[in-house]
């Protein structure tokens, strides 16, 4: 795992993904994700810059066989977590592992209100 620093701490687990789900954005009322905030992992390690992800490229990404995955910052330890695999439903949701296909679910991220860039 990487502290915010840059440091190795504990074990290192390299992330053998294109890209990892830290927050996402929705409409209240509609039950899809508009907007993904990424991490780029570099040489398998979490990268710190962040990159918004529009719903679009995120379907593309999935339909190349890209592997994204979610994220989650522990504070109490100062790194960041893998979370589970993201893929694309028959139904065309985006969603985690093992969840219901009925909207978009990446399991328990936070939201974000503002939008940096948008690819």
């Amino acid at each position: 795992m990487i502290n915010e620093r840059g440091d190795v701490t504990g074990k290192l687990h390299q992330w053998d993904a294109f890209l990892a789900v830290t927050k996402v954005k929705r409409i209240s009322e509609r039950k899809q994700i508009v907007v993904f905030r990424c991490l780029k992992p570099v040489f398998g390690l979490p990268g710190s810059a962040t990159i918004d992800i529009s719903r679009d490229s995120m379907v593309a990404y999935l339909k190349e066989g890209k592997k994204v995955i979610t994220a989650r910052w522990d504070g109490r330890l100062g790194v960041w977590r893998e979370g589970c695999a993201v893929q694309l439903s028959d139904n065309g949701w985006i969603l985690c592992e093992s969840v219901s296909d009925f909207e978009d679910n990446v399991g328990i991220l936070p939201e974000f209100q503002q939008t940096d860039s948008q690819l």
